[in-house]
């Protein structure tokens, strides 16, 4: 209640301002945003546990109350008009929900080579924490939401493509467009994370992703496109629980050889993978946990990893 009178009187005094003195716009729409996130910053650095920047979601909600207040104060319909509406976003978020979206509270990532049983375990991992009673889904990043009806669209009008997923040969450099494909596959792949998980986080649900935004660029990095900025890109997003589920590229072959419908890569390649992925997970702090081993084995040492981590950062 105190952050929704706040951002009502933010608002008003930003009107105001802005009705009484021609002033350029930051001079308006940042002063107070600023002010609370550092006095709240300040306060916050004295409580033991506290990030100094637990208050930034609601810093987040006066920029939209402040932001409101300049727009408002142009007494044009439109701009009155978006002014209500971001003043109604900034009462109606949730700082709780902000906080968990921030913080990628639930957010559970498994990556790694082919072979390595992420799927498995996802799916192991999503029914052990239902048994704890956690509300928990699994989203699959190799699934994607409008790069399969473009692939379908293209396998009905080039025969060639169709004979070359027929045969289950590697993806190739196969037009003049192929250098887009990296960066498709990651605009894909960051909207299903805005349409999926960033909702159910919102929540206050335990998202299990199979795969995530990263995996496709190791992907397309071992198969020698180009991929510049796409390592940074892919890490904006940054999981506090994570796993590389690990495995010898000559062991990743034995085992993807006896599935019926997969691409067939070579050791050197899935050798490239792991080394890339092995480096986003010492980077980000994960779990890198060998697969080289009976799968319940491998399912133990998820869950005890899993159940640790979530104890050390509070989250059950």
């Amino acid at each position: 209640m105190k952050m929704k009178v706040l951002c009502i009187l933010t608002y008003a005094i930003v009107l105001a301002s802005g009705l009484s003195w021609p002033v350029r716009w930051p001079l308006l729409v940042l002063p107070i945003p600023l002010a609370f996130l550092v006095i709240t910053a300040l306060l916050n650095a004295r409580r033991k546990g506290v990030s100094p920047y637990n208050d930034l979601p609601n810093a987040l909600r006066l920029l939209l109350s402040s932001s409101g207040g300049l727009l408002a104060s142009r007494l044009v319909a439109w701009a009155v008009l978006a002014s209500l509406v971001l003043l109604a976003l900034a009462l109606l978020a949730n700082d709780e929900s902000m906080r968990r979206l921030y913080r990628q509270k639930g957010l559970i990532v498994l990556s790694g080579i082919d072979g390595t049983g992420k799927t498995t375990h996802s799916n192991r991992l999503a029914s052990f924490l239902r048994e704890l009673g956690l509300k928990c889904k699994v989203e699959r990043f190799h699934k994607y939401l409008f790069l399969d009806r473009l692939s379908r669209a293209r396998l009905r009008m080039s025969e060639k493509v169709r004979r070359m997923v027929e045969s289950m040969e590697i993806p190739a450099k196969t037009s003049i467009l192929s250098f887009l494909r990296p960066y498709l596959s990651f605009l894909d792949n960051l909207a299903l994370y805005a349409l999926k998980v960033a909702p159910s986080i919102w929540r206050g649900e335990f998202v299990v992703c199979d795969r995530f935004i990263w995996d496709n660029y190791v992907k397309y990095k071992a198969l020698g496109y180009g991929v510049w900025l796409l390592d940074r890109l892919c890490m904006l997003i940054k999981p506090k629980v994570g796993i590389i589920l690990d495995l010898e590229p000559e062991l990743a072959v034995r085992r993807v050889s006896q599935r019926e419908w997969h691409y067939r890569y070579t050791e050197e390649h899935y050798q490239v993978e792991r080394e890339e992925f092995r480096r986003i997970g010492r980077a980000l702090g994960f779990a890198i946990i060998s697969t080289d081993r009976p799968m319940e084995e491998t399912e133990e040492l998820v869950r005890n990893y899993v159940r640790s981590r979530l104890g050390e950062l509070r989250w059950i």
